[in-house]
């Protein structure tokens, strides 16, 4: 039976086994929303298994962009001739058309989640396509201050317009002492940890040729060690990426200090933050590309780790400056790597864990899910006095 505050149709390609800050996230929105409401979701290919929980799943046979997006009209199709939905949402821009179409059909609210590059994307029919249905949503959800900037150069009015940052884990769970370490054969070196996709805007390349040689002069037997890989199934994607960074690492002769660990487990990830010294995060401001929030950031601050990054995009919301991190000013790797250094030689390194343990208890999934619950109700009601104020 239908739960009385009424039934919500989610579209959305960025949902498990698919891996990423935007997966995340909107598997944690199924999640809040099945508290409150019936939810249906049209997900990528084996996300039935991650959603039954708390919604139906309705997983396409397709894989990749095209083949979900092919597979999802005629199970949109099929679900609105089951059930019509007190409102649709859209899991980002990629979906936003089809999540407008079902909601014209189905004469409710539609509400589009953003991350970031989805609003600035070059792709010419994607910009003619999901811009405009973007900008009709009744509330267009961004992840960052950062996003939000985008989405009004993109023309969505600002009464449509809330900022709800991600959530994290929090507390987190309990993970074993030194179990990263033991897996990767780190021992007791010093660990700089990047935790993300393999992509230009991450950074790693011009870290890795400007400032890792600085950090090394002082800290010769530290290691940075990268957790993710190529995204070949992303909007962009990294193409050679990794052979990149491999090459600047042999020319510089640093290839010993570079660890690639690949893709690992939500249990290992747990166990890297808990094991590192610091996040590293030097993105790059790149065109057509941004980084919408960086929730890596945020999940390192639950295990009490700083992050060392640059100030840009979404990055000046999910670390805070001289509390959970440094941020510098981008391109300057010799600050960068003076402050790693600094970091590095304190023997008592937990400057900064009361600030970032404090940083991810105010972003809690709980917490997120109490502000998503409120706009969706408003949505509803057609109330755009509500206000969602960054934290």
């Amino acid at each position: 039976m239908p739960k009385p505050e009424g039934q919500m149709l989610i579209i959305t390609r960025n949902l498990p086994p698919l891996t990423g800050g935007m997966e995340k996230l909107m598997s944690r929105v199924v999640q809040q929303l099945g508290s409150e409401y019936e939810v249906t979701v049209i997900g990528p290919r084996g996300s039935s298994r991650f959603v039954d929980e708390h919604a139906r799943c309705y997983a396409t046979p397709g894989s990749g962009l095209v083949g979900y997006l092919l597979a999802a009209v005629p199970l949109m199709i099929l679900s609105l001739l089951r059930s019509r939905p007190t409102a649709v949402i859209a899991g980002s821009g990629v979906t936003a058309p089809l999540a407008q179409l079902a909601s014209v059909i189905a004469r409710c609210p539609l509400m589009v989640f953003v991350h970031g590059l989805d609003l600035v994307a070059e792709r010419r029919a994607y910009r003619a396509i999901a811009l405009p249905a973007i900008r009709s949503a009744s509330y267009v959800v961004a992840n960052s201050r950062s996003t939000a900037a985008l989405a009004r150069e993109a023309g969505v009015q600002a009464n449509r317009l809330l900022t709800i940052a991600p959530g994290v884990e929090y507390p987190p769970l309990e993970v074993t002492e030194g179990r990263f370490r033991r897996e990767f054969g780190l021992k007791d070196r010093p660990v700089l940890l990047s935790v993300g996709r393999l992509v230009p805007r991450k950074g790693l390349v011009p870290f890795v040729e400007h400032a890792l040689p600085k950090v090394l002069q002082h800290h010769p037997n530290a290691v940075l060690t990268i957790v993710g890989q190529v995204p070949d199934q992303a909007l962009l994607h990294g193409r050679n990426e990794r052979s990149k960074i491999e090459a600047i690492a042999r020319r510089v002769g640093l290839n010993s200090h570079i660890l690639f660990c690949g893709r690992i487990s939500e249990a290992m990830l747990s166990a890297a933050y808990s094991d590192a010294n610091l996040l590293i995060f030097p993105v790059v401001e790149t065109p057509g590309d941004v980084e919408g929030f960086g929730m890596v950031a945020l999940e390192a601050a639950a295990f009490g780790l700083p992050t060392f990054g640059f100030s840009v995009d979404g990055l000046r919301d999910s670390v805070l400056h001289t509390s959970t991190g440094e941020l510098f000013t981008p391109g300057d790797y010799d600050l960068m790597a003076d402050a790693i250094c600094k970091h590095l030689d304190r023997i008592d390194q937990t400057l900064y864990q009361q600030g970032c343990l404090q940083h991810a208890e105010r972003h809690s999934w709980q917490a997120y899910g109490e502000q998503l619950r409120r706009a969706v109700r408003s949505m509803i009601r057609n109330d755009s006095s509500t206000s969602f104020e960054q934290r």
